[in-house]
């Protein structure tokens, strides 16, 4: 089924965005939200399959927001109270 689908909405499929690939989808092809979205969750079932790995990469940098909140936290709280 997957080989039936244009590459730009293959791309949104492994990038894991399925709702961008049900919109391209429909455009492309005129189907309705509930047909478009059953096709799309199929192939992304045939995706799993094929790649067991699929949703385990992490995105870069979504860590360094927090890393860099706790810096913020911590020299916040050393300043407050190493002060007499």
């Amino acid at each position: 089924m997957a080989e039936q689908l244009s590459e730009s909405v293959m791309n949104f499929v492994r990038q894991g965005r399925n709702i961008d690939a049900i919109k391209q989808l429909r455009q492309e092809t005129g189907l309705g939200l509930k047909e478009a979205k059953h096709r799309i969750d199929a192939v992304v079932r045939e995706y799993r399959i094929a790649n067991p790995n699929y949703g385990m990469q992490e995105k870069s940098g979504s860590k360094w927001p927090i890393v860099f909140l706790l810096l913020i936290i911590a020299a916040g709280y050393y300043w407050f109270t190493s002060g007499d």
